[in-house]
C-alpha cells in the first residue's frame, strides 16, 4: 500500500493507518490521535490499518503503552502483513481482525547502539546489553500476556522467522491468539 495515499484517504475517518516503517513519526501521531479522541470522550471505535514490517521497538512500545492508557475502544486490522514491532501495536489493540491472506513475522529482536572509544567502553557494551535485556523482557512480556501465548510457542515462532523467514497466515494467527477474527470486508466501511 501507498503510505501516502493511505494517510490521505483515512485523514479525519476513524482509521490510523500503521503502514511502512514504525517509527518516532507514527508514533507520536497515533498517541497524538489517541489522547485527542480521549479528551472529547469520542466513542465510536478507532481503527488502526496494518500493513507494516515493523521497526523501531522503542516507539513501538510506546505507542503500545498509549493504546492500553487511554479509554479509545481500538479495533486492529491487518490487511496485508504485521511483522517485527508491528506485532506489539497489534497486541495493544483491543479488537484485533486478519482480512484472509495477510501474513504475520515474529522475529528477534532488534536494537542498536553506538560505542564510542573511551577507555570504559567495555562497561559501556556491558550497560547496552543490559538495556537491551530489559526491552527484551517487555517485548516479550507483551507477546506472551496479549497473545496469551506460551513462551515456548513465541521462541518457535522468532526462531522460524529469524532463520528462514517463515511467516504464518491468518488462520494459525487466530490459532495462536494473536488475531480474534478473520473477516472478508472491512468493518469501517
Amino acid at each position: 500500500m501507498d503510505k501516502e495515499k493511505i494517510l490521505e484517504l483515512c485523514g479525519d475517518h476513524n482509521i490510523f493507518p500503521v503502514v511502512g516503517e514504525i517509527g518516532w513519526k507514527m508514533t507520536d501521531s497515533l498517541r497524538e490521535k489517541l489522547l485527542e479522541r480521549s479528551l472529547k470522550k469520542q466513542d465510536d471505535p478507532f481503527y488502526l490499518l496494518f500493513d507494516t514490517p515493523g521497526g523501531s521497538v522503542r516507539p513501538a512500545l510506546q505507542a503500545y503503552d498509549f493504546l492500553k492508557a487511554t479509554p479509545v475502544k481500538t479495533i486492529a486490522v491487518v490487511a496485508g502483513g504485521c511483522s517485527s514491532s508491528g506485532l506489539v501495536l497489534l497486541a495493544g489493540c483491543e479488537k484485533r481482525m486478519s482480512l484472509s491472506h495477510s501474513q504475520f513475522l515474529f522475529h528477534a529482536m532488534n536494537t542498536e547502539f553506538n560505542v564510542r572509544g573511551t577507555p570504559d567502553f567495555e562497561k559501556i557494551i556491558q550497560l547496552h546489553v543490559e538495556e537491551h535485556k530489559k526491552l527484551y523482557q517487555k517485548f516479550e512480556g507483551i507477546h506472551l500476556s496479549e497473545f496469551k501465548m506460551k513462551k515456548e510457542t513465541f521462541d518457535l515462532l522468532c526462531l522460524n522467522g529469524e532463520l528462514i523467514n517463515k511467516k504464518i497466515d491468518s488462520s494459525e494467527a487466530k490459532n495462536l491468539g494473536v488475531i480474534h477474527e478473520i473477516i472478508t470486508k472491512f468493518p469501517f466501511l
